[in-house]
């Protein structure tokens, strides 16, 4: 919950017209609770990925599913991986950031940090299984680096991605008060 607090910390705004802010008891209830429940869809997603190719194929082989049956349950589980992945990134969102009015579940942010989260995380795939070198210069501590780094740069897309939901929120509020400013003028 720490890691979450960290997060929910870079996230506060100066500007009181959309962000506001917590309490310290408040923004530690939140993120234990936004921690349990990403720990879940973490835990969704890791079976997901590790278990659903057995299970495909004990499906197929049990049910005997012909090869586009096959083909469409493989994607089905990507589609679903990406929707649990994008739904973390969203709930992170929405529930994370103090707003006077709640931001919605699909914003160009979620949006945006998903898609460079999920290409991140296949270009480290990539790199992990074609140039692992890095283990005989550094052994067992090289691995703890690299995921470290994975880490950081999964952490910048999500900032990028809640500034650009900030920005598009802090316009939109400005925009509104710029209306109501003339409305009011004679």
């Amino acid at each position: 919950s720490n890691g979450m607090l960290a997060m929910m910390r870079s996230f506060e705004k100066s500007y009181k017209k959309t962000f506001k802010k917590r309490t310290a008891f408040k923004k530690r209830v939140v993120s234990i609770g936004l921690t349990f429940l990403l720990g879940l869809l973490l835990i969704a997603s890791v079976v997901l990925v590790i278990v659903g190719n057995l299970l495909i194929n004990l499906l197929s082989e049990y049910i005997h599913l012909d090869w586009f049956s096959t083909l469409s349950l493989s994607l089905l589980r990507y589609i679903v991986i990406i929707a649990l992945f994008y739904s973390v990134i969203a709930v992170i969102y929405r529930f994370g950031v103090a707003t006077h009015k709640r931001m919605n579940f699909f914003t160009p942010g979620a949006t945006m940090a998903t898609l460079l989260c999920l290409l991140s995380s296949q270009i480290f795939s990539f790199y992990v299984d074609n140039f692992n070198t890095y283990n005989k210069l550094y052994g067992s501590i090289g691995t703890v680096i690299v995921v470290m780094l994975w880490i950081q740069i999964n952490s910048l897309f999500l900032l990028l991605g809640f500034e650009l939901n900030a920005g598009i929120a802090v316009n939109r509020d400005l925009e509104r008060k710029d209306e109501e400013d003339e409305d009011e003028e004679p």
